[in-house]
């Protein structure tokens, strides 16, 4: 009876060929007789093509039976979705919390630390839940986190950076308008005749250390613009000082045009007195040679009025004089 039943099933499936196999030659034949500019044709031949691969399918292919590779987990993971959630929604809270105090000058570097340590936590959650597993670990473990954070974000606001900020500003005025205040002296000083070469480079300097203050406050990095700005003042002060120590009073600086001018009228004098000597050649030739070293001390006396150094400007004229006076000594 078996045997029976096995060709009956046999000869059906094989009447079943037949007949999906006679569209399939029409359908062929069809294909290769179309012209391929033939868009109509074309789209009836894969007609045919297609009802044939459909009924093929439904006499021999069997859909397979997928398993889930992951063991079935015992507990609902709805609660452990929901409690997910949750305190992903609750670290979003605390973010924006610590974004605020951040842009309020605040320093919330241990609260971001705690942030991330608590986001890993939760990513960690995220996979384990999408794989079955339970998430209880991952959950407890954030919640820690997120309480320390929302703990350390408390002492931000309790012990917030903005008494070092106002200090920091304070320090940079306080340093802006004394370095104002030096640089109209040290100009008053210039004009009056005084050496402030030293005292403008101590100046530069302090404009420097102004600048990293006003860096370092922007980046909110207060302490250190604190540090610049006294750095500045320091300078200041330095600037200052150099003023009064190489401080010339204008007397003196026209004593010193007025010992110039005085000893060139003598160089010329002693020149003339040379040039018209009857003395041996000799002697002339050495009293020249005086009067040569004359002219280069002269010289450095000019340079030295030039940089304000009129105690220079008087020793070397002091040194002129006695190149003229053995100039003409060995005239006589």
């Amino acid at each position: 009876m078996q045997n029976t039943f096995k060709k009956l099933k046999i000869l059906s499936i094989a009447a079943a060929l037949l007949f999906v196999a006679a569209p399939a030659q029409a359908s062929a034949q069809q294909f290769y007789s179309c012209n391929y500019s033939d868009r109509d044709c074309l789209l009836e031949t894969i007609a045919y093509l297609q009802s044939i691969i459909a009924s093929y399918n439904s006499y021999y292919y069997t859909s397979p039976t997928v398993t889930n590779p992951y063991p079935t987990p015992t507990y609902s993971t709805g609660n452990e979705r929901t409690q997910l959630n949750r305190l992903w929604d609750r670290h979003d809270d605390i973010t924006d919390d610590t974004i605020d105090a951040y842009d309020d000058g605040y320093d919330t570097d241990e609260v971001a630390d705690l942030l991330d340590d608590a986001a890993d936590e939760l990513f960690d959650a995220e996979d384990a839940l999408r794989r079955g597993y339970t998430i209880q670990t991952y959950l407890r473990e954030a919640a820690d986190l997120l309480d320390e954070a929302e703990d350390e974000l408390d002492d931000v606001d309790r012990y917030s950076r903005n008494g070092d900020r106002d200090d920091a500003e304070d320090a940079i005025d306080d340093a802006e308008d004394a370095y104002y205040d030096a640089e109209e002296e040290i100009e008053e000083a210039d004009d009056d005749g005084y050496d402030i070469n030293d005292a403008y480079d101590y100046l530069r300097d302090a404009e420097d250390a102004l600048e990293d203050a006003e860096d370092a406050y922007d980046d909110r990095d207060y302490e250190d613009a604190i540090d610049y700005a006294d750095d500045a003042e320091d300078l200041i002060e330095d600037a200052l000082d150099e003023i009064d120590y190489d401080r010339y009073s204008r007397n003196n600086r026209e004593r010193a045009f007025d010992a110039i001018e005085d000893f060139e009228d003598d160089l010329r004098d002693a020149w003339d007195e040379v040039d018209d000597s009857d003395a041996s050649r000799n002697r002339i030739r050495d009293a020249e040679d005086y009067l040569e070293d004359a002219e280069d001390a002269l010289d450095d006396a000019w340079d030295a009025y030039y940089d304000n150094d009129y105690d220079d400007v008087l020793d070397y004229i002091e040194d002129g004089e006695d190149y003229v006076d053995w100039a003409l000594d060995e005239i006589d």
